[in-house]
């Protein structure tokens, strides 16, 4: 019987030599390949490549993948701003990365993410605003924000013991995700996100706190960069169409959001939940809540 194939995607980075001079490698930790094989895998090295179809004929040889840690994952992919104090990225390796996702996604093929391979495969639910003909207004920022950072964190992460728990909107594309990782009560959280829509539907604040969401939000919007995020930023606003004056009417429109805005943002996000997908990653609980909810459950180890 042959042993399966174990995908393992590579990290890069460029190691001084004399000179003055530098060279880029390809590498993985030794732990991994050591492990699969005492599994009874065999695991190889998928080297980062901007070719689409080279890395699909690697991707075609492995019966499952492996997502290693690595550098930080470039925010632009998931919609964000790039972090002020974020580290190294690096944007063909996490084309690369994605697009190994989704071949094994769509192949069906075993995977694990480790540290920065989990923030590609993380507990998630999500789907299109776009899709349900909503048109983007400012102040969905300070909404969401609120959301991220009251709701989410109340009782994802402060009652539900989750590491962390975030909402994401990707303007560009439409795409609408809840993400919680290190999370040890999936049927918990999933419930908490499907019920998001109807806390803004029947939501109550103080002008006082409308205010201060909306000072959230701009600070958001406004936070200080250094030169690699500024130029990231730069590149993916310019790739997108994200023009000042876009930029300037969002701004306009987020300080002048009011109660009235979060109560008419909760029907579009419902339309969303009701066609989102769900996606776990984990042990015996997630097995658990899977098998509860007639999941596709998949078996990494």
């Amino acid at each position: 019987m042959s042993k399966p194939i174990i995908g393992i995607l590579s990290s890069r980075a460029d190691i001084p030599i004399p000179n003055g001079q530098s060279i880029t490698v390809e590498y993985i930790n030794k732990v991994y390949c050591e492990a699969i094989m005492r599994a009874g895998g065999i695991p190889i090295l998928l080297p980062v490549t901007s070719d689409p179809d080279a890395a699909e004929q690697m991707f075609s040889l492995c019966s499952g993948m492996l997502f290693p840690g690595g550098v930080d994952v470039d925010p632009k992919f998931y919609g964000e701003a790039p972090d002020p104090l974020i580290g190294t990225i690096d944007c063909v390796m996490d084309r690369f990365w994605l697009q190994a996702l989704d071949f094994a996604l769509d192949h069906k093929l075993p995977l694990l993410g480790i540290c920065r391979g989990m923030q590609l495969v993380n507990v998630g639910l999500g789907g299109s605003l776009r899709d349900t003909g909503y048109a983007f207004h400012g102040s969905a920022l300070v909404v969401l924000r609120h959301l991220r950072m009251g709701y989410l964190w109340d009782r994802v992460r402060v009652q539900g013991g989750a590491y962390g728990s975030f909402i994401s909107h990707n303007r560009a594309t439409g795409s609408l995700v809840f993400l919680s990782y290190r999370d040890p009560n999936v049927e918990r959280t999933l419930e908490t996100y499907h019920n998001a829509a109807d806390y803004l539907g029947n939501l109550s604040l103080s002008r006082e706190d409308v205010a201060r969401a909306v000072v959230g939000a701009i600070g958001d919007m406004d936070a200080y960069m250094l030169p690699g995020a500024k130029g990231s930023t730069a590149m993916w606003r310019n790739l997108c169409g994200d023009t000042e004056e876009i930029r300037a009417r969002i701004r306009e429109e987020a300080l002048g959001t009011t109660l009235k805005d979060f109560h008419d943002f909760a029907p579009w996000l419902a339309r969303v939940l009701t066609k989102a997908t769900p996606c776990a990653l984990g042990g015996s609980d997630v097995e658990k809540a899977a098998n509860a909810a007639g999941w596709t459950l998949k078996k990494l180890l």
